[in-house]
């Protein structure tokens, strides 16, 4: 399994560990996957094999058990090799199932969070703390029961991602997930936390700063504003009502 590992590795030539995030030393946190993720994946991956073998068996039951004489041979010698495809797409699948688990980086600084993942499309992606507008937080029962969660971050403008998801297709950029996190609460609290340092700091895109945070915290009455153009209407409205209180006196 090892060198099976070793080379697809190498002819996919996959990077080793990404390059830290903008930020300061100190304050660089490197979280993994948990292993709960690799057993909540690998009881994904069985359930699918599963359900693969019981359609390749269900398949040879019904072509050699009623069909056999009608089927002609080269079709019959299909089915026969389906088992060993069925078999070496097993033990390949396994093997990038592990490999999707222990190639997934995800670090966070004071100032920029870094998500790495992917195997024959790596996608990189870094987005800055202080462009951050709102942290997810998913778990579905399945989760619940390994004790995994995933986070969601997006942001307003302040992510960049390089190369194409796993799936393919179009990417959002603004929208980094942290998958499989044991720590989750703790990731985000991370963030929230340096967030709140950088904001406090008053660094950020502007429209961003003033922007609010969807956070379970409740929130904070805003300050009545005064408006110039009200104000004055009322020293307008004072200055009418005097000069009719004089005007009123004289014609009396």
């Amino acid at each position: 399994m090892n060198k099976l590992r070793k080379l697809l590795l190498s002819i996919l030539m996959v990077p080793a560990e990404p390059h830290p995030p903008p930020g300061s030393t100190e304050s660089l946190r490197i979280f993994r996957a948990a292993p709960a993720y690799y057993h909540y994946s690998i009881l994904k991956w069985g359930l699918a094999q599963l359900g693969a073998l019981f359609g390749l068996a269900f398949s040879l039951f019904v072509t050699f058990g009623f069909l056999e004489r009608w089927i002609p041979d080269f079709l019959g010698v299909l089915e026969i090799l389906a088992i060993p495809i069925f078999l070496i797409q097993a033990v390949v699948s396994f093997v990038l199932l592990r490999l999707h688990y222990e190639l997934r980086w995800y670090m966070v600084s004071d100032r920029s969070l870094r998500i790495r993942e992917g195997i024959f499309r790596i996608r990189e992606q870094t987005m800055t703390v202080a462009n951050i507008q709102n942290i997810g937080f998913r778990q579905g029962p399945l989760q619940r029961a390994f004790g995994i969660a995933d986070l969601e971050v997006r942001t307003a403008g302040g992510g960049t991602a390089e190369g194409q998801s796993e799936g393919g297709g179009a990417n959002d950029p603004h929208l980094g997930s942290l998958r499989g996190l044991a720590d989750a609460k703790e990731v985000r609290n991370l963030i929230y936390a340096a967030l709140r340092r950088q904001r406090g700091s008053g660094l950020g895109d502007p429209d961003e700063t003033s922007s609010t945070l969807r956070t379970n915290a409740t929130p904070t009455s805003d300050r009545p504003r005064t408006s110039l153009p009200l104000e004055a209407a009322k020293a307008v409205l004072r200055e009418a009502r005097a000069l009719r209180k004089q005007l009123a006196g004289v014609g009396g």
